[in-house]
């Protein structure tokens, strides 16, 4: 009984059982692995498509650089204005100038001169300034000269261009109130590049002109010392040159029909004829 007495109390164990461990899973072989990963990154590159499919589209500018031209025009004389084939003869010199930088580039020196077109080999900017309403061209005359030129307003040098030409000219007349009418007699210039690449406007630093003291059809006209320029491209001309719907510059000269010309020459002749056949 002493010995019980000094025996340390038992410690209670505990009568819950132990769950046996659960069987560990096999492990997957390696290739299935990397087919796994695959199949996942292409489900994430295909969601990463559809979201961009359904961005809105940027919407890209066009980077081509838009030049600006400055046209004048000279009148030298006006041979003569038809009223029923509504064509006039004019002898007109087209001044236009725009900036070049390659000119700086190429170290071409000023007053350089190309006859008819421009070299090639440089590959310069040509704006294509054409004529419209030339019909045809008198005598051959028609030059062409290009000239490098310095303008202290621009960094870099100038290409002005120059077209001499005798030429019949297509203008609509309106003959409503004849004798007593005014005409406008134009030049239409354009080019064949789109608006959006070329800009052709009236020169701010020189003039246009006419000499009016070579005006060949005084005695049937009057004409009046004025340029009268239009950047609007409106032609009022039915038979100008459709190939060409680019921007368009027009030099205007007005002029006013003398009565007395067709008093002396045309109603006084007839009124003497008709007396005479009731004479007669």
């Amino acid at each position: 009984a002493r010995f019980h007495d000094h025996e340390p109390p038992s410690s209670p164990k505990s009568e819950a059982k132990t769950e046996p461990s659960s069987p560990e899973k096999p492990m997957a072989p390696p290739y299935r692995n990397n087919i796994q990963d695959k199949l996942t990154k292409q489900n994430s590159i295909d969601s990463a498509l559809l979201a961009r499919d359904e961005l809105p589209k940027p919407q890209f500018r066009s980077f081509i650089e838009k030049r600006v031209v400055y046209i004048k025009f000279a009148f030298i004389s006006i041979f003569d204005i038809e009223t029923k084939t509504q064509v006039f003869t004019t002898e007109v010199v087209m001044q236009a100038r725009w900036t070049e930088p390659r000119l700086s580039l190429l170290q071409v020196p000023h007053g350089t001169v190309w006859r008819d077109r421009l070299p090639p080999k440089l590959k310069l900017w040509d704006p294509r300034l054409r004529m419209k309403n030339l019909e045809e061209v008198k005598r051959g005359r028609d030059e062409r000269w290009y000239t490098v030129e310095r303008n202290e307003r621009e960094p870099h040098p100038e290409i002005v261009y120059r077209r001499k030409v005798r030429g019949a000219f297509y203008q609509k007349m309106e003959l409503q109130d004849f004798p007593f009418d005014v005409q406008a007699i134009s030049v239409h210039v354009s080019t064949e590049l789109d608006h959006t690449e070329v800009a052709i406007k009236e020169d701010d630093q020189h003039c246009s002109s006419i000499f009016c003291e070579a005006f060949r059809n005084d005695q049937e006209w009057k004409i009046y010392e004025h340029v009268q320029i239009d950047e609007t491209g409106n032609t009022n001309c039915t038979k100008t040159n459709t190939k060409f719907p680019g921007p368009t510059i027009s030099a205007s000269l007005h002029v006013h029909r003398k009565q007395g010309y067709f008093f002396w020459n045309v109603y006084l002749i007839l009124t003497f004829i008709t007396l005479l056949s009731f004479c007669g």
